[in-house]
């Protein structure tokens, strides 16, 4: 009986050297931009728990140091050498970017984050950033009011670059999902992702007349001018309001403090 030889296919896999490219946006905000970092403070009390007071302390002392708060909330350079004192994260970009895919068709929001990134090393953000004070709801069960001291650029404009697999995604592909995501998306605290209106951004020339002006005047020197002198924007009355009784109390119970230790003592 004749033996049948066996026969093995082999079947080889080619696999694309991966093409990168780069590509360069110029944003400019079209609402206000919200900063809200996590703040440091808020770590170190659940490191290290503060000791809980008693109600005369309670009483001569204010629930938030709102100027420690918003400075508190700015991303800040530390590099003297960056021309912007104020910085955006990249992973917010990245994200803007991906969830705007979610309402694209031809994109996945999965599929974007392998595709792209964000190379810009240091996200410059140009902007004044002012106080922005709102009441609120705090989470968990009993949702208490509950209210802190934000940073709020009225206006601000920044550049990003983004690395992209170019034999998998167009270059125009990007364009137009970084426009919805600016439309539809948006970064930092109430953007319209969120149901808010706030971080709205658009893709400009790096020629526009309003994108050089916030780059060349609301840089490094004027964000530290307005961190060291904190102050409400003008049009926002109810933080000016706001920020004017909390320093008027701040003083009025400093006083009050010093003067029950006087006659304690």
């Amino acid at each position: 009986m004749a033996r049948v030889a066996k026969q093995t296919d082999e079947q080889s896999v080619g696999v694309e050297p991966i093409q990168e490219g780069h590509i360069t946006f110029f944003l400019l905000g079209e609402t206000p931009l919200i900063m809200h970092r996590k703040s440091l403070s808020l770590a170190k009390e659940l490191i290290l728990p503060a000791a809980k007071k008693n109600r005369a302390e309670k009483e001569s002392t204010l629930k938030h140091d709102m100027e420690a708060e918003f400075r508190d909330a700015l991303y800040l350079n530390r590099d003297t050498k960056e021309p912007a004192r104020l910085h955006l994260p990249a992973g917010m970009f990245s994200k803007s970017l991906a969830n705007a895919a979610l309402d694209n068709k031809g994109a996945k929001k999965a599929q974007l984050f392998r595709l792209t990134s964000v190379v810009t090393p240091n996200i410059n953000c140009f902007g004044i950033p002012y106080m922005f004070l709102r009441a609120g709801v705090l989470g968990g069960m009993n949702k208490s009011p509950d209210i802190h001291g934000r940073a709020i650029l009225p206006e601000w404009a920044c550049s990003v670059t983004y690395s992209y697999v170019r034999n998998l995604i167009t270059e125009t592909s990007i364009i137009n999902l970084l426009a919805a995501a600016g439309h539809m998306i948006g970064i930092g605290d109430w953007r319209v992702e969120k149901g808010g209106t706030s971080g709205r951004f658009k893709l400009v020339s790096s020629e526009d007349a309003t994108w050089q002006r916030i780059t060349k005047t609301q840089g490094r020197m004027a964000q530290q001018k307005a961190i060291a002198n904190i102050s409400a924007s003008g049009d926002d009355d109810e933080s000016a309001e706001l920020l004017a009784w909390y320093r008027k109390e701040v003083v009025k119970r400093e006083k009050s403090h010093l003067l029950r230790a006087k006659f304690a003592a």
